[in-house]
């Protein structure tokens, strides 16, 4: 069987396995009581937090550990609604959600909430039978526009850039423009608009005929395959590091007390006194082992490389939005060729202009 399904579940990595085996076996203990065991399992799940809490940039009182997506999505949707009562009842949702969504979101409207389900930020006064889209009263009624306004600060309009080259409308198989005379006239107008950019496109790219288009689109292509590789490779190594990172600095961290244990007289009690916290280390130690390592790395040489490692992502990620720009920007030009000229790909070439 091969899984796609990978936006539901995703296979357990090895690693969080093996962890997940020796923390249930040597800490068995509630985290909420009181007695040794109990708190050797909250020690370890007090670290577990805060690494968390650290990758997230956040605290460890924001990390909230639920049962799964559906419970956190309940969590979230009902404590958001409640806690931004006193801002209305309104909330704008799609039709696309998970059941654990879209079943909070009826349960809500239930209690009074009204939901608009769509792909825009719309309103409706009392009394007013249909919801108005912000985006259709114009540019200055954007959700950015119009938070701007709110917040006392009123940006100067700036003139309309040239808009980007878009597809042609297939009229001869467009149900719209058979039933509407009106939307046929604009569609024509509209169809002469993006024939002209795409002619100036292809006269500033310097491109001449239909093989030269082919051979453009599939450069841009192998480029943006190329980009994405290279990024994927900075995002692994970067997830590399940052789990050396975590085992150094653990292993940094408890070698005081690993010491106090193999110098304690009664190694049994020590260990379960600190069993948690040991199998902290034990683990970390393991898997710095596993990878090759006799002694602990530099630390900081670590964290410096990290640092270089990101601004290197960051960069790979723009020069991949570029490139995927210029991908999506070519395959409008070739279909609008495409379009005017009434060809199958690849068997005609483009006319001399």
């Amino acid at each position: 069987m091969i899984y796609l399904d990978y936006s539901a579940n995703t296979p357990a990595d090895s690693r969080v396995l093996e962890r997940f085996c020796e923390v249930e076996r040597s800490c068995p203990g509630n985290a909420n009581s009181r007695h040794q065991a109990g708190r050797d399992a909250k020690r370890v799940i007090d670290h577990a937090t805060q690494s968390i809490a650290g990758l997230l940039s956040a605290q460890p009182a924001e990390v909230i550990y639920t049962s799964g997506a559906s419970e956190a999505n309940n969590f979230a949707l009902k404590g958001l609604a409640k806690l931004s009562r006193h801002l209305g009842r309104h909330i704008i949702s799609t039709p696309l959600e998970h059941s654990s969504v879209s079943g909070t979101l009826t349960a809500l409207q239930e209690q009074g909430y009204e939901v608009k389900r769509g792909k825009y930020v719309s309103f409706r006064a009392p009394g007013q039978g249909r919801f108005t889209r912000c985006k259709t009263l114009g540019e200055a009624y954007t959700e950015e526009a119009i938070t701007e306004r709110i917040k006392g600060r009123f940006a100067e309009r700036k003139p309309k850039e040239n808009r980007k080259i878009s597809l042609r409308i297939d009229l001869e198989n467009s149900i719209k423009a058979q039933q509407s005379a009106g939307y046929e006239k604009w569609a024509k107008l509209h169809n002469l608009k993006q024939a002209a950019r795409t002619l100036n496109f292809l006269t500033e790219h310097e491109i001449d005929s239909y093989p030269d288009l082919e051979s453009r689109v599939a450069e841009i292509t192998a480029a943006s395959a190329e980009a994405a590789a290279a990024l994927k490779a900075a995002e692994c190594r970067l997830a590399e590091m940052a789990m050396l990172i975590k085992d150094v600095t653990t292993c940094k961290e408890l070698r005081p007390l690993v010491q106090e244990y193999q110098r304690a007289a009664d190694k049994k009690q020590f260990r379960r006194k600190h069993e948690g916290t040991l199998i902290l280390y034990e683990a970390a130690a393991k898997a710095l082992k596993k990878q090759g390592f006799q002694k602990l790395p530099d630390l900081c040489a670590l964290k410096a490389e990290y640092k270089q490692l990101t601004e290197q992502k960051k960069q790979l990620q723009q020069q991949y939005a570029e490139v995927k720009r210029q991908m999506q920007e070519y395959d409008i030009i070739k279909q609008n060729v495409d379009g005017i000229l009434r060809t199958t790909p690849g068997k005609e070439q483009m006319q001399e202009r």
